[in-house]
């Protein structure tokens, strides 16, 4: 019997039409997005992210939290297969679930044998001879492998980022510290206040309006791991066109504000993607690093352990590629 940790549905949809193996448990985590706060037992974890999932998705709070029961409810029972294995991809999105999994292996199933199937190419997107080819590649989780997702994951919610911009390189696991740094990019930079993958986006509208959807499509190709979704992009878009001082203008907040998951109503996403937005100049300003979004604006969000807030603040330094912390009365 062999058991198949896997991202989320389309990975796992496609290992049970290839039969390969006799259950598959799908992660389904956007671990990049809300709070990650502190060292709890993953059942509490469990309940505080499917709080944040309702209330950055919409959905029914016991249908989530239950999935994630369901989940976890797995890793107690792993004595039932004889082969345990962990398939996630190179982006920042899997790599997080991959740290969270092990660093609950590493406390608590000291004895339990995983084998890793690590991609450099996304899974739901492999032909299927490639994909059938997976299971050749699998290599057993070593205690130093386990120790080392731990500490990563210590770092990723610690409640500032000083243990994030720590965590080195392994070779056994060569995806995990470029995911961490690139996680660090989406602290706001400290000239524009934007993350990275937002800056990317709007670097299309210097040039003038673009509809929503050919920003989200140059931000996604600007990554050498595109780990973003549709409502993740759609969500900054709509707090970049409704803040005190607009960075962006012209769309209307049909999609996060009615809180619309992207399976759940495919005319309003596409009618939201095909909306033209342009900067404001305010935004123009910010784009051309002349100010600062945060600095102007503020900021509410999580990453990782840390929250940033105006009295908690953080910017990533880009030309000194470091995270420095800074007041927003400075």
């Amino acid at each position: 019997m062999k058991l198949i940790y896997t991202n989320g549905d389309s990975a796992s949809s496609k290992i049970e039409d290839l039969k390969l193996a006799d259950k598959v448990v799908p992660w389904r985590d956007i671990l990049h997005e809300g709070p990650l706060e502190g060292i709890m037992p993953l059942a509490k974890r469990s309940e505080e992210r499917a709080k944040f999932i309702v209330e950055f998705d919409g959905g029914n709070f016991a249908d989530i939290h239950q999935s994630f029961k369901d989940r976890d409810k797995t890793l107690f029972y792993l004595n039932e297969y004889s082969r345990v294995e962990l398939w996630f991809e190179h982006d920042l999105y899997d790599q997080l679930q991959l740290l969270q999994i092990l660093n609950f292996a590493h406390q608590n199933l000291e004895q339990q044998d995983f084998f890793l199937v690590q991609s450099d190419d996304y899974l739901g997107e492999m032909q299927d001879d490639a994909f059938r080819a997976l299971p050749a590649l699998s290599k057993p989780v070593t205690k130093e492998m386990k120790a080392y997702a731990s500490n990563a994951w210590t770092a990723l919610t610690h409640k500032t980022p000083d243990l994030l911009i720590r965590v080195m390189d392994n070779p056994d696991m060569p995806f995990i510290a470029p995911a961490i740094r690139r996680l660090v990019m989406e602290y706001p930079d400290s000239q524009s206040g934007l993350p990275t993958s937002i800056f990317n986006a709007l670097t299309l509208l210097l040039n003038g309006p673009t509809d929503i959807g050919r920003l989200f499509h140059h931000m996604q190709n600007c990554e050498l791991a595109k780990f973003m979704g549709d409502l993740s992009f759609a969500r900054y878009m709509d707090e970049l066109g409704t803040c005190t001082t607009p960075v962006i203008a012209g769309h209307n907040l049909i999609y996060s504000t009615s809180k619309v998951c992207g399976r759940k109503n495919l005319d309003q996403i596409q009618t939201y993607f095909k909306q033209k937005i342009h900067l404001t100049d305010f935004g123009r300003q910010v784009m051309e690093r002349n100010a600062n979004h945060v600095m102007k604006n503020g900021i509410d969000r999580w990453i990782g352990g840390v929250h940033l807030t105006t009295e908690n603040l953080y910017f990533y330094d880009m030309r000194r590629v470091k995270i420095v912390q800074k007041s927003c009365v400075d």
